[in-house]
This record gives C-alpha cells, sequence and structure tokens, in this order.
C-alpha cells in the first residue's frame, strides 16, 4: 500500500503545480473574454457558448497535453529512475496514475462549473434579479455539457470521458517514457466530444450514448495496445 500511494504522490508532484497553473491561465481568459462582450441585452446562453466555452474545450486539451508531458520523460530520466527505485510494475503505476488524472478532470469539470456559475452570477446582478439559472442550464449548450441536470445519461458521458482522458494521459506518459508509440485512439474520441459529437441541445441521450460506447472502446484499445508491452517488461 505504501508503494502505491508513493506512486500517486510522485504523479501529483510532477503535475500539481502546472495544472494550478492551467486552471489559472483557463479561468482568467474566460473571465475575460466574458466581461469584455458582455451584453446585458444579449441572453447570456449565447455568451457562454462564444469564447468562453472555446477556451474552455482548449482548456481540457491543455489539460491533457500537459499531464502527458509533465509525466513522460526518458527511460533514463529522473521520473523513470523513481519507479524503478519503487519497484512497481508498469501496469500498476499506470493504473494509479489513470486514477490521479482522472481526478484533475473532474476538478476541471467542477471548475468549468464554478466559472460558468460566475458568468451567471454577474448577468444575474445586472438583470436585477431573478431566478434563470436552469433555463440557461437548458438553452446554453456548454453548461448543459457540464450539468446536464435531469439527464442521467448525460453524468454518465462525463465520467466515461474523465476516466477515458486520464487513462490516456498516463497511457501516453507510460509509451513516451519507453520510447514507444503512443496510443491515440482516446486522443481522438477528446476531439470528438469538444468538437464532433457535443450535445447542442436538450434530449441528446443518443449522442451520450455514442459518446460514451466510442470513450469505453477506446479506452479498451488504448489498454490492449499498451499491455503487451507492460506484459512483457514484466516477464
Amino acid at each position: 500500500m505504501k508503494k502505491i500511494t508513493s506512486v500517486a504522490a510522485l504523479a501529483l508532484r510532477l503535475t500539481w503545480v502546472r495544472v494550478v497553473g492551467l486552471f489559472a491561465l483557463v479561468g482568467a481568459a474566460q473571465w475575460l473574454a466574458f466581461v469584455t462582450k458582455f451584453d446585458v441585452t444579449r441572453a447570456l446562453e449565447y455568451q457562454i457558448d462564444d469564447l468562453p466555452a472555446f477556451i474552455g474545450k482548449l482548456g481540457a486539451l491543455a489539460l491533457m497535453l500537459l499531464l502527458y508531458v509533465s509525466v513522460q520523460g526518458g527511460k533514463g530520466g529522473k521520473t523513470a529512475y523513481t519507479l524503478r527505485r519503487l519497484s512497481v510494475s508498469e501496469w500498476t503505476v499506470t493504473a494509479v496514475w489513470s486514477l490521479a488524472f482522472a481526478g484533475y478532470f473532474v476538478m476541471y469539470w467542477l471548475f468549468q462549473i464554478g466559472m460558468v456559475l460566475g458568468m451567471y452570477g454577474q448577468y444575474a446582478s445586472q438583470m436585477g434579479g431573478g431566478n434563470r439559472l436552469f433555463l440557461v442550464a437548458y438553452r446554453s449548450s456548454w453548461f448543459h455539457y457540464l450539468m446536464p441536470l435531469a439527464e442521467p445519461w448525460g453524468y454518465v458521458r462525463n465520467i466515461a470521458l474523465v476516466l477515458g482522458f486520464g487513462s490516456a494521459a498516463a497511457l501516453g506518459g507510460q509509451n513516451g517514457r519507453n520510447g514507444r508509440w503512443n496510443p491515440l485512439c482516446m486522443g481522438i474520441v477528446m476531439i470528438f466530444a469538444c468538437v464532433v459529437l457535443m450535445p447542442r441541445e436538450m434530449a441528446s441521450e443518443g449522442l451520450d450514448i455514442t459518446m460514451v460506447i466510442f470513450a469505453v472502446v477506446c479506452t479498451v484499445v488504448d489498454w490492449v495496445w499498451s499491455w503487451r508491452w507492460m506484459h512483457d517488461e514484466a516477464d
């Protein structure tokens, strides 16, 4: 158990400063984009789904890349050396880091909800009261993507995505440290999640289920791609 916590602690030590910096940069950029173009006469959902939503999607892609770069290193690098000293299998390291990085994506999910709620608070204060939060949550495609409200498949989709993204970052780092090609299936899913299959309206159950299937299948494909290498190394 001590080795497992040491592996998780190493992942956090390698990444947390950069992740905090990324969160701060994304939040500042989104807020600046919102307030500079804020128009009380324009529906809030359109203002959220404009540049702030684009920056939010770009931030998720940047988080994936940042985690991958932070833990990749080289086979003779300090990270690889530390892992060898811990005497933990590559399989265990990648599994633990997948969960740790999925936690970062959960934090980013909640962070984006907080940013949207802050934008709503700014809008509501200018409108002189009135509770339009749930209306905006249904009308804004980005807000509804983050907080699907009464659509359970939306939450399943988001959970499948954060687990898949965390897995992809960890697998990318693991393959990179050992000088191998990175599994790309989940990276393609991330682009699909942000651009192609993002629901634009309510009642998007079909798209949500499709996204869950894509995420699960590609996560399995990436693990199978990497498992043969990890299995050979274990032998």
